[in-house]
């Protein structure tokens, strides 16, 4: 991978995304309110991964908020990515959305549990 992906740590105007993107594996940090209004950070992010065969995680543990768009939004990494997206700290709420959704079969949910 280029540097552009060891480097890039946050989008200017989200503070609610963190891409830290290494060679084998990119990590997402969503935090507080995750709706309609960052929808072109989420599409920043899937430009930023376009091409990305590594493993991608995503970590929910600082979510206070998802709506539909938000949870689309994930579908929709899941969709593009090559290989299974992982969700980490998913918070009860969303996971009952991803549930709802059936976006839940097209992710690998990783709970505390299975942690160590």
């Amino acid at each position: 991978m280029t540097d552009h992906y060891a480097s890039h740590k946050q989008h200017e105007r989200c503070e609610e995304l963190d891409l830290q993107v290494s060679e084998s594996s990119a990590v997402i940090v969503l935090r507080g309110e995750i709706d309609i209004e960052i929808q072109p950070c989420f599409m920043h992010i899937l430009n930023d991964l376009r091409g990305f065969t590594g493993e991608i995680t995503v970590d929910a543990r600082e979510v206070e908020f998802i709506d539909s768009s938000g949870i689309a939004i994930l579908g929709e990494i899941a969709r593009r990515h090559p290989n299974r997206v992982t969700l980490i700290n998913t918070p009860p709420t969303m996971l009952f959305i991803l549930e709802v959704t059936d976006i839940i079969s097209s992710v690998q949910v990783v709970y505390p549990e299975q942690i160590r």
